[in-house]
């Protein structure tokens, strides 16, 4: 649905090692909603990770953005991060009855606990997770996203070869490339999950 009324932004574990390049691509999704006729409400989703340090930093790049545009902010790492230092949830999937089975992926013990602290979110604290976004002139990145697109997962103009984006043309985009200034929300497997990418306008 390109017209979506809300939509979940998952903090991606694969972004933990980007930095201030993670945080610029977050922001360019938020702006890109921005632009958007109907424009939904954001809500950025913090996934847990074995390395919860790692991830909180993350997460309070995330966090300025998500306030800055009046995002709403779900922080499952924050949430459970205590729980696992008391020993009421464990989160290490050499040891039985954790939460993951690798350190990063919920299992379904995991997933329960991710969606019963998101409905509890939603129940008592729904005002200040559904927001309606807050228009910003200037990005707090001086990154220049460029005017926004998104394309949809069977547009045959950009399909996702296994190690590089084609485009229309039929010309290769390594993952890692930049290209004239568009955002893009591009297929990333057949099974239909999606990754955005944020190209830079030069």
């Amino acid at each position: 649905d390109k017209n979506p009324d809300i939509l979940f932004v998952e903090f991606a574990v694969n972004d933990r090692n980007r930095g201030a390049d993670a945080a610029k691509d977050m922001e360019g999704i938020v702006r890109m909603c921005l632009n958007s006729p109907h424009q939904p409400c954001v809500v950025f989703v913090i996934s847990a990770q074995t390395d919860f340090s790692l991830i909180a930093s993350m997460a309070a790049r995330y966090k300025t953005i998500a306030d800055y545009y009046n995002v709403g902010f779900i922080d499952f790492a924050g949430y459970l991060r205590p729980l696992v230092e008391n020993g009421t949830y464990i989160w290490d999937g050499t040891q039985t009855g954790s939460l993951t089975n690798d350190g990063t992926h919920p299992n379904t013990a995991g997933h329960k606990v991710y969606g019963d602290y998101l409905i509890d979110r939603l129940k008592n604290d729904g005002e200040n997770v559904l927001k309606k976004l807050t228009y910003k002139a200037e990005a707090l990145s001086s990154y220049v996203h460029g005017e926004p697109k998104m394309v949809a997962h069977n547009d045959p103009a950009v399909k996702y070869s296994g190690d590089g984006w084609i485009s229309s043309d039929g010309t290769s985009i390594p993952s890692d490339s930049r290209v004239l200034g568009c955002f893009i929300k591009f297929p990333r497997f057949e099974s239909g999950y999606h990754e955005f990418k944020t190209y830079e306008a030069m």
